[in-house]
C-alpha cells in the first residue's frame, strides 16, 4: 500500500477521486475521527531524571540547553582511584578512561514510611526498587488517578539491564525483583516482565505492554525504565566504548566517539486510546505502532546492520499504514558511535526513501547530546522529550554538536540536524488545490548492543474542544502525611503555575480552574493534614497558596483547627454533605474535609465537562538511606 508515494498517489487519483477525497478530510475536520483498533495512549508520566525531580523541572533545563554531565559525585565512589586518562582504548582491569556522567540529584533517600517499610527492609532494597517505587506513585497520581481507582488490572513491563547493588552487599539483587516489588505495594495482578536487552530494554518493555494491552490481558500498563549507576564497574568493563570528553555522547553523529553514561527513573502509564477518551484521561501522545526484532548475523558481533535497521522501520511504516512524509520529527538511538551513527543514518535514509523521494524535510534531534546514554532506561528518556516536545509543540535542538561525523552524509537524506529551538510546525498536504493539516508525528529508535532494534511511532493527541462551564468559586483541596510536606504541596503548586505553564501550548484550555479540582479531589488520596483554597480565578488560587505558605489568615483558606466547632466524629457529618455539593457550599464542606470526612465527587463531576490533568504530585519526606562505598581492588 505505501509503495506508491504520497504525492504521486494524490496525482495518480481522478478528478472525482481527489473530490471525493477532499470531501472526506472536510467531513473528518467537523468530527473527532475515531482511535484505530491498536492505538494506545500514553496517559501518565512520572520520573527522576538527571539532575531534575520531575518531568517539568527536566523540561525547564531542556529548553535552557543544560548540559546534564558532570564527574562522578563523591558520593558514588572515588573516581581518581579508577580514572586514567591515559589508557585510550586499552583495556585495563579496574581503570577507566570517562570521569563523567548524568546523574540524578540524590539516589540514597526515599520515602520508607510512606511505603510501609522498615530501615532493614530498605537496607536489603536495590535503589532503583526504592525510587521506582516513588516514580509509579507519581505517574499514577500524573494521569489523575489513585491505585484504588486505576484498579487491579494493571500490567508492569521493566526495562532494566544493571543491578549493581550486589556487588556492594552481600545479597543476590534479581532484576525481576522491581516488578514484584511494585505489584506487591499496588496489588497489581496483570502481567509482570522485566526486559534486559541493553539500549533497547525499556523500548521492548514498552512494545510488550501495547501488545498486553492489545490482547486484554490488562486493561492499564505501567512501564518502568530504570538505570541507577552504583559501582565504578559500570565504567571499567566498558572504558574502550565511553567518552573521554565531558560531551553527552561526544554528541550524536559528531566527529568524537564514545559515549557518556546517564541515569535515570521513568514510569509511564499506558491505556487503549477509546478507553482513554472514555475515562477523560490527560493523553501525552497516541503510540500507532511499534516493533520488535533481533538484527541476527551482521559482519560482526555486536555490530549493527544497516539493512536489518531499514527493515525494521520498513516494516513499522507497512504495518502502521504510516506514510513516512508524515513524520515530523526522529528521535534515533544516537548511542554516540562513529560507526554505529553512520549506519543508523544509512539504514533510516533507506526506510524513508523506500517511500518517498523528498529531501531534507524531517528533522533529527537527540536527548543523547544533553544527557548521554541512559541504557535501559534510555527509551524511556527519549520518550519524554518527545512527549514534553508534543506537549510544548516545540523542538528543541542537538547540543554540543560541533563538527559532523566524517561517516555521516546527511545532504541528500530525507533528514537535517535540529539546530535551533524552534516552534513544531504540523506537516501539511495538498490535495484538490486544499491544504490539509496532519497531527505531528515522531519516532523513536532503540539499538541495543547484541542486536536487540525497536522502532516507535508516536502521533500527538488533539483533543476536541468541550463546552467551557464555569462555576462562581471552586474546591481546591491539597493534603500530605504531615504538615511539613503540605507546605512543600503548597510551595511546589506556586512553582508550578508561576513557572511551568509553557510546558503545555494547551496551556488556558486544559488548566481551567474545573479541571484542576476535578483532578485533585477524583485523583488524589486525602491524607491527613489538609487545606482547602476556596477561589474564583487562578491568580487568586496562586495569592492563597502564597499566604498559606507564610501563614496568613484567610477566611477562604480552610484548614484544620483544634478549636473547630465541627465534630469528626459526628455521625451526621456525612448526611450533610451531598447538601454542601449540590448548594456548591464550599466552606462549609471544606470545614468537614479538612477534619478528616472524605467525600465522594463521582456524582457532582458527571454533571459537568472535565477532563484529567497533570498536576505536581505528592511531596515525598524522604530519609537519608547511605549506600555502601565499593571498596577498591
Amino acid at each position: 500500500m505505501l509503495d506508491v508515494k504520497l504525492k504521486e498517489l494524490v496525482a495518480l487519483l481522478t478528478k472525482e477521486q481527489q473530490q471525493s477525497l477532499y470531501e472526506a478530510f472536510t467531513q473528518q475536520k467537523a468530527k473527532q475521527l475515531e482511535p484505530q483498533q491498536y492505538d494506545i495512549a500514553i496517559i501518565g508520566l512520572g520520573g527522576r531524571y538527571p539532575q531534575s525531580d520531575s518531568h517539568y523541572e527536566f523540561w525547564i533545563k531542556l529548553q535552557q540547553g543544560t548540559n546534564f554531565v558532570q564527574e562522578v559525585p563523591i558520593s558514588r565512589w572515588n573516581h581518581s582511584e579508577y580514572y586514567d586518562s591515559q589508557i585510550g582504548k586499552t583495556f585495563i582491569p579496574h581503570k577507566t578512561r570517562c570521569k563523567f556522567g548524568a546523574f540524578l540529584k540524590t539516589h540514597d533517600k526515599f520515602d520508607a514510611a510512606f511505603f510501609d517499610l522498615y530501615p532493614d527492609d530498605v537496607f536489603f532494597m536495590d535503589p532503583q526498587e526504592r525510587i521506582a517505587l516513588e516514580t509509579t506513585w507519581s505517574c499514577i497520581e500524573d494521569a489523575g488517578y489513585t491505585p484504588a481507582k486505576l484498579g487491579k488490572d494493571v500490567g508492569i513491563f521493566s526495562g532494566m539491564t544493571y543491578s549493581e547493588y550486589q556487588k556492594l552487599i552481600p545479597i543476590s539483587s534479581h532484576c525481576y525483583v522491581l516488578n514484584s516489588r511494585i505489584a506487591y505495594f499496588f496489588d497489581f495482578q496483570g502481567p509482570a516482565v522485566t526486559s534486559d536487552a541493553g539500549s533497547c530494554s525499556s523500548l521492548i518493555a514498552i512494545h510488550l505492554a501495547c501488545q498486553s494491552l492489545m490482547r486484554k490481558e490488562c486493561q492499564t500498563a505501567l512501564v518502568i525504565g530504570v538505570n541507577v549507576i552504583l559501582h565504578p564497574d559500570h565504567y571499567t568493563s566498558a572504558s574502550h566504548m565511553l567518552s573521554p570528553t565531558i560531551k553527552p555522547c561526544s554528541s550524536p553523529f559528531g566527529s568524537d566517539d564514545g559515549w557518556i553514561p546517564a541515569e535515570g527513573v521513568v514510569s509511564i502509564l499506558l491505556k487503549p486510546l477509546k478507553q482513554a477518551l472514555q475515562d477523560k484521561d490527560n493523553i501525552y501522545a497516541v503510540i500507532k505502532s511499534s516493533h520488535i526484532c533481533q538484527e541476527g548475523k551482521t559482519s560482526w558481533f555486536m555490530s549493527s546492520s544497516p539493512k536489518q535497521q531499514a527493515k525494521l522501520i520498513q516494516d513499522n511504516f507497512e504495518k502502521s499504514g504510516i506514510h513516512p512524509e508524515t513524520i515530523s520529527y526522529v528521535e534515533p538511538a544516537a548511542n554516540g558511535s562513529l560507526l554505529g551513527d553512520a549506519i543508523e543514518l544509512e539504514g533510516l535514509t533507506a526506510a524513508f526513501s523506500r517511500f518517498t523521494n523528498k529531501k531534507e524535510f524531517c528533522p533529527i534531534g537527540s536527548i543523547k547530546s544533553y544527557v548521554g546514554h541512559g541504557e535501559g532506561v534510555s527509551t524511556l528518556l527519549q520518550l519524554t522529550k518527545v512527549l514534553l516536545q508534543f506537549k510544548s509543540k516545540t523542538l528543541i535542538p542537538l547540543i554540543n554538536f560541533e563538527k559532523t561525523n566524517f561517516n555521516i552524509k546527511i545532504e541528500n537524506s530525507p533528514f537535517y540536524f535540529q539546530a535551533t529551538t524552534q516552534k513544531w510546525e504540523p506537516p501539511i498536504i495538498e490535495i484538490n488545490k486544499k491544504q490539509f493539516t496532519l497531527p505531528r508525528r515522531a519516532t523513536i529508535s532503540s539499538f541495543g548492543a547484541g542486536g536487540n532494534i525497536g522502532h516507535l511511532i508516536l502521533e500527538e493527541h488533539i483533543a476536541t474542544d468541550i463546552l467551557k462551564q464555569t462555576l462562581d468559586y471552586y474546591f481546591i483541596p491539597l493534603s500530605s502525611k504531615t504538615a511539613d510536606q503540605l507546605e512543600e504541596t503548597a510551595k511546589k503548586y506556586i512553582e508550578f503555575f508561576e513557572q511551568y505553564q509553557n510546558w503545555d501550548s494547551e496551556w488556558k484550555s486544559n488548566y481551567t480552574l474545573l479541571n484542576i479540582m476535578y483532578t485533585l479531589c477524583i485523583g488524589r488520596i486525602p491524607f491527613q493534614e489538609r487545606v482547602v483554597f476556596i477561589v474564583n480565578n487562578l491568580e487568586t488560587l496562586v495569592k492563597q497558596l502564597h499566604q498559606f505558605k507564610r501563614k496568613d489568615s484567610n477566611l477562604n483558606i480552610i484548614t484544620k483547627h483544634k478549636d473547630s466547632t465541627v465534630n469528626a466524629r459526628n455521625g451526621n457529618n456525612q448526611s450533610q454533605i451531598p447538601g454542601y455539593i449540590k448548594n456548591q457550599s464550599w466552606n462549609d464542606l471544606a470545614k468537614l474535609w479538612v477534619q478528616g470526612e472524605n467525600i465522594d465527587w463521582e456524582v457532582f463531576f458527571n454533571l459537568y465537562n472535565v477532563r484529567h490533568i497533570s498536576l505536581p504530585t505528592y511531596c515525598f519526606q524522604r530519609q537519608s538511606f547511605p549506600i555502601p562505598k565499593p571498596t577498591r581492588p
